[in-house]
């Protein structure tokens, strides 16, 4: 099996970062997003 998914394995985020995955998008979410 190749490990093409290491970060995402036990990350929680899966390789996003701590706020990404609220609302409206990464770049273009709530409060201080981008």
């Amino acid at each position: 099996m190749p490990r093409r998914t290491k970060k995402l394995r036990g990350s929680r985020t899966h390789g996003r970062g701590k706020k990404h995955g609220r609302g409206k998008g990464c770049r273009g979410g709530h409060g201080n997003a981008g």
